[in-house]
């Protein structure tokens, strides 16, 4: 069991970083064309 635990807590740290690359590229580029305009 608590390697299965470890598994979902890993799956759910790369989920959660994954997201937050996401929203960080998100708002770069909408203030990169927020620049430009």
């Amino acid at each position: 069991m608590k390697y299965a635990n470890m598994h979902i807590v890993f799956i759910w740290n790369f989920y959660m970083l994954k997201l937050n690359i996401e929203i960080f590229i998100c708002n770069e580029l909408n203030l990169e064309i927020s620049n430009e305009f």
